[in-house]
């Protein structure tokens, strides 16, 4: 339910981000910068959120406070009930929008407009979205594909929940909220990732896909493809944050637009990971990627057996190769869009 909105809707489209107190400064942030592309006609630029006390300077950034009665049956696992909130946009706003686009805080938009993202998603279709990037690797680990049989998808396609565009006619045809939210209550235990693992598990791969460049997930091997696809909009997903307390060698760059922003970053621990070090290597110095190859650095900084340190280059360059010349390959979408036709990936 709806409690209060800062101002009327302007337009039947709207980008929304959904925060609570300790990412407010994030969504405002992401909010000014989106509202910089965008044209006086554009959509909407909203900021959604359960609390009363977080607010928007910028009187053309919309706030809009909501209820948490709605939500009662989601249980959210190491995050704040907010990471639910974007499943019930399209149910209570649809009386002001026919479509709506939502962010994840962790985002940050490039250089086009983010209002674009609407010509590309599919019309009529509930959710469009972007594959997860655990499947955009042609070795997805073991206990990824695990998780999905888990949740039942099994070799159907897992959406990534940090940008989606909903139709929000087609939700209410569907009723998406209420399924999402049966499933939630049935296997929350095995949900992993709250609200996407929902979307997942109602959708199960029957989602509209968008180009891979409308969420641009900055693992390992993506963040050093960014000046070659050149993407609309980078996500910083799990702990490749540039603005955490230690972040990662390989999105550290990124860092400067947030310090440029807020001057002095607030404090933000990396979740599930002491000190910015993670948990299996808690001794790997700040820095280092979180892979074989930056171990392999830290526990040799002096180059003592080049042999094997070449060969991990090697191999880490070919398998993103592989990626950059599966990506292009598919042209616009990656997988191509055969995969979703469930026809036989020739690309």
């Amino acid at each position: 339910m709806l409690l209060s909105a800062s101002r009327p809707a302007r337009s039947d489209r709207a980008i929304i981000l959904c925060t609570d107190d300790t990412t407010a400064g994030l969504a405002a942030f992401v909010a000014q910068r989106i509202r910089a592309l965008e044209s006086e006609t554009g959509p909407d630029i909203c900021i959604a959120t359960f609390s009363d006390t977080v607010t928007v300077a910028d009187p053309d950034i919309r706030l809009l406070r909501f209820s948490t009665s709605d939500f009662a049956g989601f249980t959210a696992r190491k995050l704040p009930l907010t990471t639910y909130l974007k499943l019930g946009l399209p149910r209570t706003l649809a009386g002001d929008y026919a479509r709506i686009a939502y962010l994840d805080c962790d985002t940050l938009p490039l250089n086009t407009p983010l209002g674009q993202i609407f010509e590309d998603a599919r019309p009529g279709a509930p959710v469009s979205a972007v594959l997860d990037c655990t499947q955009w690797d042609d070795r997805p680990p073991p206990q990824f594909q695990k998780y999905w049989d888990e949740i039942g998808l099994g070799d159907g396609k897992y959406l990534n929940a940090g940008v989606l565009v909903f139709d929000t006619q087609a939700c209410a045809d569907t009723d998406l909220f209420q399924k999402c939210q049966t499933a939630a209550a049935l296997f929350s235990d095995k949900f992993l990732h709250n609200d996407q693992s929902a979307l997942n598990t109602v959708l199960c791969g029957e989602w509209a896909p968008l180009d891979l460049k409308w969420n641009w997930q900055m693992t390992e091997l993506p963040a050093r493809l960014v000046a070659k696809i050149q993407p609309h909009l980078l996500h910083f997903v799990s702990d490749t944050k540039p603005f955490l307390d230690d972040p990662l060698l390989s999105t550290r760059s990124w860092r400067r637009a947030y310090v440029q922003h807020f001057g002095t970053l607030p404090h933000f621990p990396a979740p599930g990971r002491r000190s910015g070090r993670t948990a299996r290597h808690p001794f790997l110095p700040p820095g280092h990627p979180r892979t074989p190859l930056g171990l392999l650095r830290a526990l040799n900084p002096f180059n003592f057996t080049p042999v094997y340190q070449a060969a991990a280059v090697q191999s880490f360059s070919k398998r993103t190769l592989v990626m950059q010349n599966a990506i292009r390959n598919g042209t616009k979408l990656w997988p191509p869009a055969a995969l979703y036709a469930g026809e036989k990936d020739t690309a």
